[in-house]
C-alpha cells in the first residue's frame, strides 16, 4: 500500500556476493555459471514490473535447466537471511530502509522479514534479486505465501514499482449496530484503468486487510469514546468538528490508511454523530 524506494543493488552484484559464501567448490562453480542468466532475468523483471506486467513472467523449476529451486532457496537461506551470510548486510539494509519499520503491504504491522514478491518456488531466477525482496510483517508474508499473478488484475501492489497514493481507493462505512463497527473495502476511482482498480482489490483480499482494519478501527473507537462522551458531552457540532479535524490530519499524513478511512466515515455518518457513539463498548 505504501511505495518504497528501490534497493540500490543490482541483481548480479547481489548474486555474486551470495555465491561468494558458498564453500563447496562444485556448487560454487555451478552457481557461478548461471550468473549471466540471473543478470538477464533481472533486466526482464525490472522492465515488466515497471510496466505493471509481472504476470507475464514464466514460472520455472530450474535456472538454466541446471540449478534447482531447492538450490536457489538454499543460497538465499545461507547467504542472505542467515545471520552470518555473505550478503546478510544487504538483507538488513533492505529491512531497515522502511520508515518506522511499518509494513508497506498492510500499513500496520512491523517489518520483520522479506517477502519474495514473485515466490521462490515458482521463480528461482529472482530468489536473491533485491527488487523482488519486499520488507514486510510476518502476517503479510504468511498471507501471501506462494500466491503469484497469472493475469494483470491478479497482481498485488509492488511497493518498489507501484504508487497508488495519489487517489483515494481505501474506503470504510459505519455499521449501525451496538456496538458500532466499520467495514472496509477497496474501490479505486473511475478514472483509473479497470486493471488498476482490480489490482487494489486483489491486494486488499490477498492480505486480508478488511478483517485487520476492522479490528484496528474497533480499538480506535474504544480509545475515543471517553472524549466524545465526557469532554465533548455528546455535542453534535463539537463531535462532528473533532472527527473532521482528525480525518483531515490523517488524510494529510497518508490518504489511504485505515485511520483516514475510519475518520472520513465517522465524520460523515449522522447516526454515529447523533447517537451511535454512545454505544461504543467501554474498555474492559
Amino acid at each position: 500500500m505504501r511505495p518504497l524506494k528501490k534497493p540500490a543493488y543490482d541483481p548480479n552484484t547481489v548474486f555474486s556476493l551470495c555465491v561468494s559464501g558458498v564453500k563447496d567448490l562444485a556448487e560454487n562453480a555451478k552457481l557461478t555459471a548461471i550468473a549471466p542468466l540471473i543478470c538477464q532475468a533481472g533486466i526482464i523483471y525490472d522492465k515488466l514490473a515497471s510496466s505493471k506486467e509481472l504476470h507475464l513472467l514464466a514460472s520455472e523449476q530450474t535456472v538454466g535447466g541446471d540449478v534447482t529451486v531447492a538450490e536457489m532457496k538454499d543460497l538465499y537461506a545461507a547467504s542472505m537471511s542467515a545471520k552470518k551470510g555473505s550478503a546478510r548486510n544487504i538483507y538488513d539494509e533492505i529491512i531497515n530502509s522502511v520508515q518506522n519499520k511499518v509494513c508497506p503491504l498492510c500499513g500496520i504491522g512491523s517489518v520483520r522479514s522479506l517477502d519474495h514478491h514473485m515466490p521462490q518456488s515458482k521463480f528461482p531466477e529472482y530468489v536473491v534479486n533485491p527488487v523482488n525482496l519486499v520488507p514486510c510483517c510476518f502476517d503479510c508474508n504468511k498471507a501471501k505465501f506462494t500466491k503469484f499473478p497469472k493475469t494483470a488484475n491478479q497482481q498485488t501492489i509492488h511497493p518498489y514499482f507501484d504508487n497508488y497514493t495519489q487517489d483515494v481507493w481505501l474506503r470504510a462505512e459505519v455499521i449501525q449496530k451496538t456496538p458500532p463497527a466499520l467495514r472496509f473495502y477497496a474501490d479505486g476511482p473511475q478514472h483509473w484503468s479497470l486493471v488498476d482498480r482490480e489490482r487494489v482489490k486483489r491486494h486488499f483480499d490477498v492480505f486480508r486487510l478488511a478483517e485487520l482494519f476492522t479490528s484496528n478501527a474497533g480499538n480506535e473507537l474504544g480509545s475515543i469514546r471517553w472524549h466524545l462522551v465526557k469532554t465533548l458531552h455528546g455535542d453534535e457540532t463539537a463531535i462532528r468538528g473533532h472527527l473532521q479535524e482528525i480525518a483531515t490530519s490523517c488524510r494529510a499524513e497518508y490518504l489511504n490508511s485505515w485511520r483516514t478511512a475510519t475518520y472520513e466515515a465517522l465524520s460523515a455518518n449522522e447516526w454515529f454523530i447523533k447517537a451511535g457513539f454512545q454505544s461504543i463498548s467501554e474498555p474492559q
